[in-house]
């Protein structure tokens, strides 16, 4: 009897009309988040944005062991990743207005930024590498991933009391662009253990190559490990205004700190020699990029505490593309340094 239900419904509607007051949303913002929802940018967007970044990513690759440098196709990438930051802005901004605060108060948004940071990057230092696009592309691609299968898109809804606050935007802008370059960083140092595996000849071309990733990698730990002392301390502020405490030992707080101080330790090269060879530097890379997906997702799923988002939506999914991670970074990582220890590289390294 659908008459029935719609005339019911029709009620409710007028009854929402009369005592809502400013909390129903416009007539116009209601069809903002109709195309919002009927869009569904999300099932399709980091398909596009990883099949991109492998590409680029492979093409880099492919420019190194084979010493040629496909213009073109280095044209493409970067006009196509300024489409995708293009892109991902304005369904970010749309979120955030139809929402009527910035997009950053759930597990979904959080990683929506992540990927919107990492292109950001990418677009601002694309001239410095050609690598920087794919790493844009790629970690952007993966975030939307983890996004869709962990979250699907959560619905719009009003914020609780704790999270209507501007420290919010903050705290939460200035973490996720620490976890975004540190994930540049691991897609460095990845880079640098593929061409150790693949390359055939260690000439001076690979080894300017190897110079250029390691000065990389120093030069993006400083503003990570910024951004994340940064995000540490208003995090500081905004608990003590919420909950009267500048620092409760929750979970999050503490693999924060942990993760603070492992990036701090790589700084000090002169107490810890071990820093200034290449092949560890970019291993404990790996690290802390461990710290962080412990920090971001271990603490949600297996530690639990005030900071940890709703929902056991999607955990086993997030736990398996993490794990798959970890599984294949370590044995990339297996696969290079048996290869840098074999004689026949050894000898070449040495006589180059």
């Amino acid at each position: 009897q659908y008459a029935e239900a719609a005339d019911l419904l029709n009620q409710l509607i007028h009854f929402q009309q009369e005592h809502a007051g400013n909390t129903l949303p416009s007539s116009f913002k209601q069809k903002l988040e109709i195309f919002y929802n009927h869009s569904n940018a999300f099932s399709w967007l980091f398909m596009v944005n990883l099949l991109l970044g492998i590409v680029a990513f492979a093409l880099f690759i492919f420019n190194i062991l084979h010493h040629k440098s496909i213009r073109m196709g280095n044209r493409i990438i970067r006009i196509s990743l300024l489409f995708a930051f293009i892109l991902i802005t304005f369904f970010f901004a749309l979120r955030s207005y139809i929402a009527g605060y910035l997009a950053l108060s759930n597990g979904f948004e959080t990683m929506f930024f992540i990927a919107w940071c990492s292109l950001l990057i990418a677009v601002i230092f694309h001239k410095v590498s050609n690598v920087i696009p794919a790493f844009g592309l790629l970690i952007s691609g993966f975030a939307l991933l983890v996004a869709h299968l962990g979250n699907l898109n959560p619905q719009i809804t009003a914020l609780i009391p704790v999270l209507a606050s501007p420290l919010l935007s903050i705290h939460v802008s200035l973490m996720m662009l620490s976890y975004s370059l540190a994930a540049f960083l691991t897609l460095n140092s990845l880079a640098y253990l593929l061409i150790i595996i693949f390359t055939t000849r260690f000439d001076k071309k690979v080894t300017l190559i190897f110079k250029k990733l390691y000065i990389l990698s120093r030069i993006m730990l400083y503003p990570c490990a910024f951004f994340l002392g940064a995000g540490i301390f208003t995090g500081a502020i905004w608990a003590n205004v919420s909950w009267g405490r500048y620092w409760g030992w929750d979970p999050k707080e503490v693999w924060a700190l942990i993760t603070f101080i492992i990036i701090s330790l790589s700084f000090h090269q002169k107490t810890f020699r071990i820093f200034k060879k290449p092949f560890f530097f970019h291993c404990y890379i790996f690290l802390i990029f461990a710290s962080i997906l412990m920090t971001y997702f271990g603490v949600n799923y297996f530690l639990g505490g005030m900071h940890s988002y709703g929902g056991n939506k999607g955990q086993s999914l997030n736990l398996i593309l993490i794990g798959s991670i970890v599984f294949i970074l370590s044995a990339l990582i297996f696969i290079a340094r048996k290869k840098l220890s074999s004689k026949h590289f050894t000898n070449r390294s040495t006589s180059k």
